[in-house]
């Protein structure tokens, strides 16, 4: 089993984000991994996994919701597509 560990962080995705998927958020996990979430409907979207053994702790978007960024322990920034993530 997978150890517990927080959200460090929570971000929603700007409305005019490219895209016609609405009410969307990203968190950052202290176990690495970012998600995407569909806050309407509850559902999981996307996950990406963890890079080692980095904890992130922080998200945010870019004001224009094309790209958005995570940044961790390991001192590392990581810019992302919001198309291709």
């Amino acid at each position: 089993m997978e150890e517990v560990r927080p959200c460090t962080g929570i971000k929603w995705r700007p409305l005019n984000a490219p895209g016609v998927t609405k009410n969307v958020m990203i968190a950052a996990n202290a176990n690495g991994t970012l998600t995407h979430y569909h806050t309407t409907s509850g559902k999981q979207l996307n996950q990406i996994p963890a890079d080692g053994l980095n904890q992130l702790l922080c998200c945010d978007y870019k004001p224009d919701g094309h790209n958005f960024i995570t940044a961790g322990k390991n001192g590392v920034i990581y810019i992302y597509d919001e198309q291709t993530r």
